[in-house]
């Protein structure tokens, strides 16, 4: 097997993640519609990446494999987009989440980002925990004081 080494997965990263932007791009000169009940997933990812799914599939891994130990290499070093843990982020979650963004930016030139969780308290939780404060005595309060 040929070693290609990290550029290779790294330069592949950079191509897939333009071609995903230029999707994205294309969308959102659809209607409400047509995003809401095709979403940012392609007949082209349906036919490359998954046997003509013409509906995203939900991905059930955990986990997610890799060609040989430089795109692993990449791919923790965060060089390149990737699942590799399914509870930092999956195909499943992402194409949900770019749906979501681009139907709340509908009609305007605002770029709105998602971010989707397992429960309502994992979504209350994700909307409070940045104006926590911590005190100098090491607990956590309102910043009031």
């Amino acid at each position: 097997m040929e070693h290609k080494g990290t550029d290779h997965y790294v330069q592949a990263g950079a191509r897939a993640m333009a071609w995903h932007q230029n999707n994205i791009r294309e969308m959102r000169r659809c209607r409400f519609d047509t995003i809401a009940v095709h979403g940012i997933y392609s007949m082209q990812e349906a036919l490359d990446f998954n046997q003509g799914s013409v509906i995203e599939p939900i991905y059930m891994s955990t986990s997610q494999g890799f060609r040989d130990s430089d795109e692993m290499e990449a791919a923790l070093s965060y060089q390149i987009p990737t699942w590799c843990y399914a509870r930092i982020a999956n195909p499943t979650m992402y194409y949900y989440e770019g749906v979501l963004a681009l139907l709340e930016s509908y009609g305007s030139e605002v770029e709105a980002s998602c971010i989707g969780t397992a429960s309502g308290m994992a979504a209350i939780q994700s909307a409070v925990d940045p104006f926590l404060v911590i005190d100098r005595e090491g607990g956590v309060g309102s910043g009031a004081g």
